[in-house]
């Protein structure tokens, strides 16, 4: 129902359908409908059963009145008198009916009437033509009967042919059913067949009843005529179905095989005698083209006979084929959203529909009005197309300013390559995800959790932005997606949503741009009298779950699994400036890695030890690396200095202090020689408190990780954070040059 909801053009083609049933009824549309079962009675002609469409040559006979005849005769018209003695010859032959189309609707100026009203008489089973006359209003007024003497001798029919619709083809014959009632009051083709069977014609229930033969008439009291086909060497069929009236001028001096001959012709059949020459001009466009009327009246006869094979279907029959038509277009545009597939399926439904009404007219000849419901598809297909076109235009619109939006909200936290995704692809916006092989690089800074317990809010959101809007540029500069920042550390993946076959070098030369950057962030700090920053970065590469994930109602493109847990727990043994990488990592780039150095650690969670790399730079295209470390000098404190060590797990300090004292210090004070009896483990995280010689506290909340250890007792502490009065402190008790 969804599908259906606000579409109004479905309202406007069931209307059109509608339309279509009086239209059809009315033949408003009989001009183009005319030309379609011209073309259909074509193909009847060339395909169908030929028994069932072939003239019945065994019971029709056209005798012609043709050019050869006047330039035998010399003479023109033909005189009542031969008219006579050619009807009479036809009987003496054996014809059983015999049909004049000659209007002889005025007496002969040369007294010949008596000679063909004696002729006619003596004949018996004649036909004369009459003419139904009507007003200006196309209303019936009167019948033009032949000529007194002869209208009392024989019978008449009505030749008035025309055609339904103008400027079209003759294919039908219509009864007038007011000119019945009057005597003679029926077409002479009908006349002439009542005569043959014997019976009297009827009118009754709009069906022409004809003795057994009952013709079902149309809304305007028709019913089509079936043209046989003409074969392709003749142009008209009284050629194969006719014979000369010169033949049956005079019989008397023909010997007894002409005499058979000529009997074998017209004996028993019913004569049609009519003109077929140029000086008539009686001649009408049908369906198998231009035509003689004679023959008209010859082929409406056989087609009274064959009991007019030609029909039209019921109403319900051509409603259910319309409406299955349409619905056939309008399920093209409803189902399908591919255009070239709708505009196939379309035009497939159209050669149905055409094929099917072909097919039951050469068949079972049955007339399906095809102009009405071929126009009414036209007309929705072309609906059908607008509405897509301006629904095209509106989504097109929304689209703009949705990804317009999407840009504005999401542009400065996402990579470009993920909101070109979720523009290009909105069904990524749906939960689910894939497995790909990725590169997770996590950054963090250190100390930065004291840092921030001691600074004002506002000034905390300051330093943090501008970090992480430095970070972001060059993140997205090398193709990565920022996956989302907690606090200050960002999760960066490479390969994800686009995989790249340079994602683990990327990743690598990006962490190295990444350090060199904070110089220039803490330069700015400094300017505006910020702590000065150090940042760890660590990397592995692996298989990785991405995609949407959440609920319907809060999602977020997100990278998990062992990949990423990994790549968190190697930057978690980097001091400030360090890059840490995975051996898997390592092998996806190769010998364009500067190596500073290894170490094996046993991350959280992890069954066997692993070794991580520190990269110093990455050589290739990139060619980018950090600057060379210088040897470490330590300097005697001016006086001991006590420290207290909180060692950190996770991001709890632990309730144990262990006493150690601090036997060196570098001149920029970021590192600890200390002496400690306590074992303590490789990378740990401490918190630092210091008490002078007197054993009084003078600085408190130094945070460190352990950068080295030479033996149990003897190790190195890289301050990852340190309060300016502690580092005032210290530098006033360092003992340096």
């Amino acid at each position: 129902m969804k599908r259906l909801s606000g579409r109004y053009e479905l309202i406007i083609i069931f209307l059109l359908f509608i339309l279509s049933i009086p239209a059809e009824y009315m033949e408003i549309f009989s001009l183009v409908e005319d030309q379609m079962i011209s073309f259909r009675h074509l193909m009847r002609n060339a395909f169908g059963d030929r028994d069932k469409t072939a003239f019945p040559h065994d019971k029709i006979v056209i005798v012609t009145i043709d050019d050869a005849f006047f330039d035998k005769y010399q003479g023109f018209p033909l005189r009542r008198t031969d008219i006579a003695r050619i009807i009479t010859n036809l009987k003496t032959l054996g014809a059983n009916v015999i049909g004049v189309d000659m209007l002889m609707k005025f007496t002969s100026s040369y007294g010949e009437d008596p000679i063909i009203s004696k002729a006619l008489a003596d004949a018996g089973n004649t036909v004369l033509a009459s003419q139904a006359l009507f007003d200006k209003n196309g209303r019936f007024s009167s019948i033009r009967y032949p000529a007194p003497g002869l209208k009392e001798v024989t019978k008449s029919g009505y030749v008035n042919m025309m055609s339904h619709s103008f400027m079209t083809y003759l294919n039908r014959l219509r009864i007038y059913p007011e000119i019945t009632k009057h005597e003679d009051g029926l077409p002479i083709a009908i006349q002439i067949a009542a005569c043959y069977l014997g019976v009297t014609p009827r009118l009754e229930n709009r069906e022409l009843l004809l003795g057994h033969i009952k013709i079902p008439l149309d809304q305007f009291n028709e019913f089509y005529i079936d043209f046989p086909p003409i074969p392709k060497n003749c142009r008209y069929i009284h050629e194969i179905a006719g014979i000369s009236a010169w033949n049956f001028l005079d019989i008397s001096g023909l010997d007894e095989h002409e005499r058979h001959e000529l009997k074998l012709c017209v004996d028993g059949k019913i004569v049609i005698f009519g003109d077929t020459n140029q000086i008539s001009g009686d001649l009408f466009d049908t369906p198998v083209g231009t035509v003689y009327g004679v023959e008209i009246i010859a082929d409406t006869i056989a087609t009274i006979l064959k009991q007019a094979p030609i029909r039209p279907a019921s109403l319900p029959t051509e409603i259910l084929l319309s409406f299955l038509f349409l619905t056939a277009i309008v399920s093209c545009f409803l189902f399908i959203n591919r255009p070239v597939l709708q505009n196939i399926l379309t035009l497939a439904s159209f050669g149905g529909y055409i094929s099917a009404c072909t097919i039951l007219y050469i068949s079972h000849g049955t007339v399906i009005s095809m102009s009405y419901s071929l126009l009414s598809g036209v007309l929705a297909y072309f609906i059908l197309i607008l509405r897509d076109y301006f629904h095209e235009r509106k989504l097109k619109a929304e689209i703009r300013a949705q990804s317009e939006h999407i840009r504005q909200i999401f542009g400065r936290y996402l990579s470009d390559d993920i909101v070109r995704e979720i523009l290009d692809f909105p069904e990524g916006l749906k939960l689910g995800g894939e497995k790909k092989n990725v590169t997770v690089m996590m950054t963090d800074l250190r100390g930065f959790t004291g840092m921030g317990e001691k600074l004002p809010p506002e000034k905390v959101v300051s330093l943090l932005n501008n970090y992480l809007q430095t970070m972001t540029a060059v993140i997205l500069r090398y193709k990565g997606t920022i996956d989302h920042f907690i606090g200050d550390a960002i999760v960066v993946v490479f390969g994800a949503p686009v995989s790249r076959r340079d994602d683990a070098k990327r990743a690598v030369a990006c962490a190295i741009e990444m350090q060199l950057a904070m110089d220039s962030v803490n330069k700015w700090n400094r300017e505006n009298d910020l702590p000065v920053l150090e940042m760890g970065i660590g990397l592995n590469s692996g298989d990785a779950i991405v995609g949407n994930i959440g609920s319907e109602q809060r999602s977020q493109y997100d990278v998990i699994g062992s990949t990423v847990n990994l790549a968190s727990r190697i930057e978690s043994y980097t001091i400030g400036g360090q890059v840490f990488i995975s051996e898997k990592t390592m092998e996806d780039i190769g010998d364009i890695l500067k190596i500073g150095g290894k170490i094996e650690v046993l991350p959280k969670g992890m069954r066997k030890p692993i070794t991580i790399y520190e990269v110093r730079g990455i050589g290739g295209e990139f060619n980018i690396y950090l600057p060379e470390i210088l040897p470490e000098v330590f300097y005697e404190p001016v006086e001991k200095l006590a420290a207290g060590i909180t060692p950190i797990s996770g991001k709890h300090a632990c309730s144990e202090t262990i006493s150690a004292v601090i036997t060196g210090l570098t001149s920029d004070v970021k590192k600890a020689r200390i002496h400690c009896e306590t074992q303590i483990g490789y990378k740990s995280n401490l918190k630092l408190s210091l008490c002078g010689s007197d054993g009084k506290e003078i600085a408190k909340d130094i945070y460190g990780k352990v950068s080295h250890i030479s033996d149990k007792t003897e190790l190195v502490i890289d301050f990852t954070y340190t309060e300016p009065e502690a580092e005032f402190i210290l530098k006033t008790l360092i003992n340096s040059p």
